[in-house]
């Protein structure tokens, strides 16, 4: 079995200097890494409670996008812009969180499947 990889420290981490967004957005994706390691040693607990709040945040993003739709049906805004750009939010989520639970099935029929 492999060893994991070790986060990145910070000492390593330059700050973000005249190379511009690109730098900025590397910076960002270290930061993102050396929490995801920091997740990945926490129990297993904490999956159940990641998915949980995924579902919790599509769910929110689907009201929004209603109440928004609702808004501008009965002509409280008037603004299509935002009204679409919530919508797709909350389909793009909600297209995650089933590719994700795809995801999760297969690999516990895949489990299931393994003969000892």
């Amino acid at each position: 079995m492999a060893a994991p990889i070790a986060p990145i420290a910070p000492s390593m981490i330059q700050a973000p200097s005249s190379h511009g967004a690109v730098t900025a957005g590397m910076l960002q994706l270290n930061q993102g890494l050396g929490a995801a390691a920091t997740a990945a040693t926490a129990p297993l607990a904490s999956f159940q409670e990641f998915f949980a709040d995924a579902i919790k945040q599509t769910s929110a993003l689907e009201e929004g996008a209603e109440v928004q739709q609702k808004r501008l049906l009965v002509g409280d805004t008037d603004n299509l812009h935002d009204v679409m750009i919530a919508m797709e939010k909350a389909d793009m989520a909600f297209q995650l969180t089933l590719a994700v639970r795809n995801k999760v099935i297969d690999a516990y029929t895949s489990v299931m499947q393994m003969q000892m």
